[in-house]
């Protein structure tokens, strides 16, 4: 047995629930029924095989990438989810720095479920991560775009993306760079405006001490609270944009460097709002 086998009793599994259970077609906020589903079958195909030396599993999901390792005659393979409920077979991927794991796996891959339009039923495809990132996109951090349909993967093979995963943080902020020079127009905060080889790189907030990182936020929520507190989703565009233009700092993934604050800031919004409400009455 080898992972291709493994892929494909997935596969089949999945389809065969015809029809299947609707909770495992939900996929609404943090709830998703394929990321609930996908690790029974697991369980299942392990439990069918009993040899935990031919075939087991662990499950990640949340934050890491990928969302699980297939351990197969001894060799991992990491497994990322992704499914879509109107029948489609593109989606949005995972961060770009998210999804260029330095975890030692003997390849990658993407497992995708899609819903059959009017009907409780899955159609399932895999393939090679890096085969179906068919492009870069930039929400508030770069994103891999998915589809299983591509011809043509921001990566010209294999090999480019496994060594992309040995490199630092700053040589994969390069890659992206010249990435997004080939393939966008119009100013990005991650790609120098010159050609120069002195160009200066913008620094990673995450590197920043703590202080310096605290004094960011502060900064920008004071500047921007009607993006980042008041508003029910916080829109990171200007604070993004602002950060990078006024002190060259980045981070590749706004979302995660201000969440703890955001919170945070909902919470003293509110306490001023009370406040300013008693004090007008």
């Amino acid at each position: 047995m080898n992972i291709f086998d493994v892929l494909n009793l997935f596969k089949s599994k999945i389809e065969d629930l015809n029809p299947i259970n609707k909770k495992y077609l939900i996929s609404r906020g943090n709830q998703n029924g394929f990321e609930d589903l996908v690790p029974e079958i697991a369980e299942t195909i392990k439990t069918e095989i009993s040899d935990t030396t031919i075939f087991d599993y662990k499950v990640h999901l949340g934050h890491h990438f990928p969302d699980m390792d297939l351990i197969v005659n001894g060799d991992c393979f990491g497994l990322e989810l992704k499914s879509r409920s109107n029948g489609s077979w593109d989606t949005n991927g995972n961060s770009v720095f998210e999804s260029i794991t330095d975890e030692d796996y003997q390849d990658i891959f993407l497992l995708f479920g899609s819903k059959e339009p009017g009907k409780d039923h899955l159609l399932v495809r895999f393939d090679y991560y890096w085969k179906v990132t068919s492009a870069i996109n930039v929400t508030h951090s770069p994103r891999f775009k998915i589809n299983m349909d591509t011809n043509e993967s921001v990566f010209k093979d294999a090999q480019e993306y496994y060594q992309l995963r040995d490199k630092t943080e700053m040589e994969k902020v390069a890659f992206l760079q010249n990435y997004l020079k080939e393939h966008t127009t119009g100013t990005k905060w991650f790609v120098p405006q010159d050609s120069s080889s002195e160009s200066i790189k913008p620094t990673s907030l995450n590197l920043l001490p703590q202080n310096i990182q605290n004094q960011v936020k502060a900064e920008v929520l004071v500047l921007f609270p009607q993006d980042l507190i008041t508003s029910k989703k916080a829109n990171y565009a200007r604070a993004h944009e602002f950060i990078i233009t006024n002190h060259f700092y980045y981070s590749s993934s706004f979302r995660d460097f201000f969440f703890c604050w955001w919170k945070m800031g909902k919470k003293i919004m509110s306490s001023f709002l009370k406040v300013l409400v008693l004090s007008i009455a």
